[in-house]
């Protein structure tokens, strides 16, 4: 068979089993391995593989420069707020665009916000990515299906058949991106300024398209051969089928494991498989590779996987030179525990980030991520959600001080909250240890001197017992008083949703908070259920503000949801995307689930 392989498309003779005899055993045997020649175009679909990774070199490339702007402004606000906080309506106009060209990205970016924060409410344990996520998704397969079907015109006996090795190659291309996508000490991350817990949605998707690609590669390749009746033949001549089954089975089992009933049901176990099931997938795929410059796409992953290890280890064994020592206290109600950690060679943090804990006593094997409520130099402060697992059986040791091994922080928020005009904080149950650090750590820099763009920030958690207060009512009152003698408005609205007994309790320590200063306690309100709409809080904000608001999130996936949902809807109703008098809307969800 003559090829251009350069084009893709073949001359006039192509395979063919015209005026074979395929009865008989040779013939048909070498008619399979004239199917299975694919020297004249793998070569092309090297290139292919080469294209994907150029194709997701740029994306990142792309994004990293647009977070990276988008952080270079907020610290412009907050360089401009310097030198106008003197005049405090010139200082209003740091946080919002201020000429024409602005004003036209600003439209542009509103416009591509309320396309994609809006979110699918969850059903029971199957949660949906934002639309954001979705469309990035639906363009990567386009773009990968793309390099499928491009210039492959292959006719006759190996028609199907290119198209198999092809999906192959597009399969195997994705594997170092999955890995990539999944490290804690994450290259892309590090490029994008995106945290490792927010690539993992997409860590678990790209590794189902990797798995349509190799159901694609095994079903075109399976009815080439079922067309010549050859299918029996490859399986007992060819080592390739059972090894590719082998990986297939174990690619498809990773990806059914990730699904969230499954994962949640024991995240730790599944950890454990997961980790096993990579490798044993590993050695299927290095045996089914026939060519041996194919398996840079394996060998890739394990480097990386490699560095993402031993980064680790090596970032926990110096910031655990010296041993920190947690003190566990069990809160009333036997649903929160309070860490209070010792860590002397625990230095750098930033709002909003989190720490994983291990307790080798307990278990040596486990680390946990907990967000960090509040810290100083050496020490630190965690709450923690009693669920199952390690969480349930901190309960048992209240009093008790245990050594622990800190590796972190990680993740926190791209947009730094003090650049913009006005904030609100949504919180639901132990979600309101993000917030409390976003304050905590806002109040020390103020103390420090620290000028911020913030006129006004809004306070909402959602509680289902008032004794959830008690552990963070001191850190609230203190960072909210240093706020607001910033000149910086803070309300706080408190929603229990016990009953009325339980807010009675509550309204009587609001009014206690801060005997001293009367101002501060009539920002502070006590509320009977549920929050009804998130629209209720962040449409008197958005109308209020004289520039961009941020809006901040962390709790149970339904109330991210209504958050995202009313965010948009908001930003639409308002026509923030037409330039409207409402200004930009910028949303961060700090997600609670795996």
């Amino acid at each position: 068979m003559i090829m251009d392989t350069d084009s893709g498309s073949s001359d006039d003779s192509v395979l063919s089993a015209d005026g074979l005899d395929l009865n008989n055993y040779t013939v048909a045997f070498d008619f399979l391995q004239d199917i299975l020649a694919d020297d004249d175009f793998q070569s092309y679909d090297l290139e292919i593989t080469r294209a994907h990774w150029y194709g997701v070199v740029v994306f990142i490339a792309i994004v990293g420069v647009f977070n990276y702007s988008r952080r270079y402004a907020l610290y412009q606000r907050r360089k401009d707020a310097a030198h106008l906080r003197s005049a405090s309506k010139a200082a209003c106009a740091v946080a919002r665009p201020t000429n024409f060209f602005s004003r036209i990205i600003a439209g542009f970016v509103a416009a591509g916000r309320e396309l994609s924060y809006t979110q699918l409410p969850p059903f029971k344990q199957v949660w949906f990515p934002a639309t954001g996520t979705i469309i990035l998704l639906i363009t990567y397969l386009c773009f990968t299906m793309g390099l499928e079907y491009f210039n492959v015109f292959i006719d006759g006996a190996q028609k199907l058949q290119s198209r198999g090795i092809r999906a192959g190659w597009i399969a195997i291309a994705q594997f170092p991106l999955v890995v990539l996508l999944a490290g804690r000490q994450n290259l892309i991350g590090y490029a994008t300024g995106l945290s490792y817990d927010r690539l993992r949605i997409l860590h678990r998707w790209v590794a189902r398209i990797m798995f349509l690609f190799a159901c694609m590669h095994w079903g075109y390749q399976s009815v080439q051969w079922n067309e010549y009746g050859l299918v029996s033949m490859e399986w007992t001549t060819d080592a390739c089928p059972p090894t590719g089954v082998a990986a297939w089975a174990l690619l498809f089992w990773m990806n059914v494991s990730t699904l969230a009933p499954f994962r949640n049901m024991a995240y730790e176990i599944f950890i454990i498989q997961h980790v096993i099931v990579f490798f044993g997938f590993i050695v299927a795929v290095v045996i089914h590779l026939p060519v041996i410059y194919s398996r840079v796409y394996v060998y890739l992953p394990i480097g990386l996987w490699l560095f993402d290890r031993v980064a680790r280890v090596a970032v926990t064994i110096l910031q655990n030179r010296t041993l920190a020592t947690a003190h566990i206290t069990v809160l009333p109600g036997d649903e929160v525990v309070e860490l209070n950690i010792t860590a002397p060679t625990f230095k750098t943090y930033s709002a909003g980030q989190h720490v994983y804990l291990n307790f080798p006593r307990l278990r040596f094997w486990q680390s946990h991520p907990f967000t960090v409520v509040k810290s100083s130099p050496g020490e630190l402060t965690l709450f923690v959600q009693v669920r199952k697992g390690f969480t349930k059986q901190l309960l048992k040791y209240d009093g008790k001080k245990f050594t622990a091994i800190l590796d972190g922080p990680y993740g926190g928020t791209q947009s730094d909250i003090s650049g913009f005009d006005s904030a609100v904080l949504i919180s639901g149950g132990t979600g309101i240890t993000f917030a409390l650090s976003q304050l905590s750590d806002l109040a020390a820099r103020v103390s420090r001197g620290e000028v911020n763009a913030l006129r006004r920030i809004s306070i909402i958690w959602s509680v289902k017992n008032k004794e959830w207060t008690k552990p963070v009512q001191d850190a609230i009152t203190s960072s909210m008083f240093t706020l607001q003698s910033s000149d910086i408005d803070v309300t706080f609205d408190l929603y229990v949703t016990q009953g009325a007994t339980a807010i009675e309790s509550v309204s009587s320590d609001a009014d206690s908070l801060a005997p001293e200063n009367k101002h501060l306690s009539s920002r502070m309100s006590t509320h009977v259920g549920r929050i009804a709409q998130a629209t209720d809080f962040i449409v008197p904000t958005i109308c209020n503000a004289h520039g961009e608001t941020g809006v901040f999130v962390c709790g149970p996936v339904e109330m991210e949801s209504d958050v995202r949902n009313s965010v948009a809807s908001v930003s639409d109703a308002l026509g923030v995307h037409k330039g409207g008098k409402a200004h930009g809307i910028y949303l961060h969800c700090e997600s609670f689930r795996w």
